[in-house]
C-alpha cells in the first residue's frame, strides 16, 4: 500500500527534526558559538545601564608612565600610591597587577649583583619589596596572582569557606598552578584573588568570569571577590549548591552580598559601556588635588590596574569594546552591588531542547497539510515569536535563552519539507507527462501543461474537421487477441 503525499511529507519532517534535535543535545562547540554571539547582541541592543556604585579604577595610563616612568615603577613608589589611596579612605585597594618577582631597582637586589660588595653592607640597604609590604600591612589590600600551568605553586588563601548542601569543589575551573605574589608582599595582604580570565572560554571575548578557582582540594577566589570580602571586613564565603545538580554551585554569600552563578561559580557579565568617569590617573591620585580626588576614592572600593596598550592587558567585551580587564573586574564589581544580573538557568537547555521538537512536529504538521503560502506565513510567524520570547526573558528577567536554534530549527523544517513536497509533485507529474504522452501529440501535451485553463470540464465551441478512419476485421483480431 502506498503512502499517501502528505504522510511522506510528515515522515520526512519528522526525521529531519530528530536530527536536528539530536544535534542540539550534542550541543557542539559552533552551536554554541552562534547561542554567544546571540546573547552578545542582545546586550548591544540593551546594555547594562550605568548606575554610580562605590567602584573605582586607579589607572597606570600613559600619562601616568610619562610622568612617573616605565613599567615596573620601584616597589617605594607603589608604596607611595598605596598609602595615598589609603590616605583618601579608600575601602579596599586591590591590585590587578601581579608583583611576582623581586624589585630589580632595590638598592639591596642592585647591589647583591656586585661581588665585590661587603654582605653586611647589603643587609642594612634598602629593600623595596619589604618597604612596600610594610605599607601593605597598614591598610585593606588584594593582591592578585595568574594561573600558570606550568607552576606548582599555589597562592595562599586568606578566606574562610562554608558550604551549604554538596561539596562545590569540583565545579569551578581547575587552576593546576599559579604565579602568586612575592611571599612577603603575599603575607602583608589581606586578600588574595585571581586576577585572570576566560578560565574555560574558548573565546577571545570575556562573558564569564570565574569568581572561584579549584584544584580539587581548595577553592581559591577571584580578585573580584576578594575585592568584595576585603571592603566588607568578611572572613567566609558562604557557598550554596544547585539541589539538582552535584558538584555544582548556584549562589555565593560574602557579607551582605549574594551573587547568582553558573554552575561552575561563574558571573555572566552583562556590560555598559566603557565610561571616562570610572578612571582616576594615577599621576592625579599621586599630585592631584585633595579636595577633587577625595569624593571619588573615599569608601570606594579601589582597583589599580593598566590601560596601557604596551602592558598587554587589554579585552574584548560583549560589546565589541576592547578595554582594560582592570575595567571588566570593576564591572563585575558594579553588576554585584546593584544586583543587575543575567542568568542562564540550569533548566534553559533542557527547555531550548523542548523548543526545538515542538516547533519542528509544528512546522512540519503545517507545511505538509496547508497550502505553501500558510505554512511560510505560519512558520514565519512562529520564529518571530519564539525570537520575541527569547527577547523578553532577556530584557524583563535577565534570563539567557537561546532563540537562534529553535528559529533555526523552525526554519530548516519548513524547507525540507517544501523542498521534499516539490521533489515528490515534479516527480508525479514527470510521472504523468510520460504517460500522457504516449497517447497525445507534443503539441497537445505543451498546450495541456501551459494552459491548465484549457482543461476545464465544460470545453470551448471551435469549428473543426474530424477525420475517421477504421482497420478492416478489427472486430475479429481483436477478438482473438488477450487485452492487453
Amino acid at each position: 500500500m502506498k503512502l499517501r503525499p502528505a504522510l511522506k511529507a510528515i515522515l520526512f519532517g519528522v526525521t529531519v527534526v530528530a536530527l536536528l534535535v539530536a544535534l542540539r543535545w550534542a550541543d557542539f562547540s559552533t552551536l554554541r558559538s552562534v547561542r554567544d554571539f546571540a546573547f552578545d547582541e542582545f546586550q548591544r541592543l540593551a546594555p547594562r545601564a550605568y548606575e554610580p556604585t562605590p567602584v573605582r579604577i586607579v589607572d597606570i595610563d600613559e600619562r601616568a608612565l610619562k610622568d612617573l616612568g616605565q613599567w615596573p615603577w620601584p616597589r617605594t613608589l607603589v608604596a607611595k600610591l598605596s598609602s595615598r589611596l589609603n590616605e583618601l579612605g579608600a575601602a579596599v585597594v586591590a591590585f590587578d597587577v601581579l608583583f611576582a618577582e623581586p624589585d630589580r631597582l632595590s638598592p639591596k637586589n642592585i647591589m647583591a649583583e656586585q661581588d665585590s660588595v661587603d654582605p653586611a653592607i647589603i643587609a642594612g640597604l634598602r629593600d623595596n619589596d619589604a618597604v612596600l609590604a610594610a605599607q601593605f600591612a597598614l591598610q585593606p589590600i588584594v593582591l592578585g596572582f595568574a594561573t600558570n600551568v606550568d607552576s606548582k605553586v599555589m597562592p595562599k588563601v586568606k578566606a574562610g569557606f562554608a558550604f551549604t548542601g554538596e561539596s562545590p569543589l569540583l565545579a569551578p575551573p581547575p587552576l593546576a598552578g599559579a604565579t602568586p605574589p612575592l611571599p612577603v608582599l603575599e603575607d602583608a595582604a589581606a586578600g588574595i584573588g585571581d586576577i585572570s580570565m576566560n578560565a574555560a572560554a574558548d573565546s577571545t571575548v570575556v562573558r564569564t568570569i570565574s569568581l572561584f578557582r579549584s584544584d580539587g582540594k581548595q577553592l581559591y577566589p577571584s580578585l573580584v571577590m576578594e575585592a568584595l570580602r576585603v571592603a566588607q571586613g568578611a572572613s567566609t564565603y558562604i557557598i550554596a549548591n544547585a539541589p539538582e545538580r552535584e558538584g555544582s554551585i548556584a549562589t555565593v554569600r560574602v557579607g551582605d552580598v549574594e551573587v547568582p552563578t553558573t554552575s561552575a561559580g561563574e558571573l555572566q557579565i552583562y556590560t555598559s559601556p566603557e565610561r571616562v568617569d570610572r578612571y582616576v590617573s594615577a599621576s592625579d591620585v599621586l599630585s592631584g588635588d585633595e579636595a577633587i580626588l577625595r569624593p571619588l576614592i573615599e569608601g570606594n572600593i579601589v582597583l589599580v590596574g593598566t590601560s596601557s596598550a604596551g602592558l598587554l592587558d587589554i579585552r574584548t567585551t560583549t560589546l565589541g569594546q576592547n578595554v582594560p580587564g582592570v575595567s571588566l573586574h570593576a564591572q563585575a564589581i558594579e553588576q554585584i552591588l546593584t544586583k543587575n544580573f543575567l542568568n542562564r538557568p540550569d533548566w534553559a537547555d533542557g527547555l531550548e531542547i523542548l523548543a526545538v521538537a515542538l516547533l519542528g512536529l509544528a512546522v512540519v504538521l503545517l507545511t505538509a497539510l496547508v497550502s505553501p503560502w500558510i505554512a511560510v506565513t505560519t512558520g514565519t510567524a512562529v520564529a518571530g515569536a519564539a525570537l520575541l520570547a527569547s527577547w523578553l526573558a532577556f530584557r524583563n528577567g535577565g534570563l539567557l535563552i537561546d532563540p537562534t536554534y529553535p528559529v533555526a530549527t523552525a526554519l530548516l523544517s519548513q524547507f525540507a519539507v517544501m523542498g521534499f513536497r516539490f521533489l515528490t509533485t515534479d516527480q508525479e507529474r514527470r510521472h504523468i507527462r510520460k504517460a500522457f504522452g504516449q497517447h497525445v501529440s507534443p503539441a497537445v501535451l505543451a498546450r495541456a501543461e501551459n494552459q491548465p485553463e484549457a482543461m476545464l470540464l465544460g470545453g470551448v465551441d471551435r469549428e473543426i474537421t474530424l477525420m475517421f478512419m477504421d482497420i478492416r476485421d478489427f472486430t475479429t483480431i481483436s477478438e482473438g487477441m488477450p487485452p492487453t
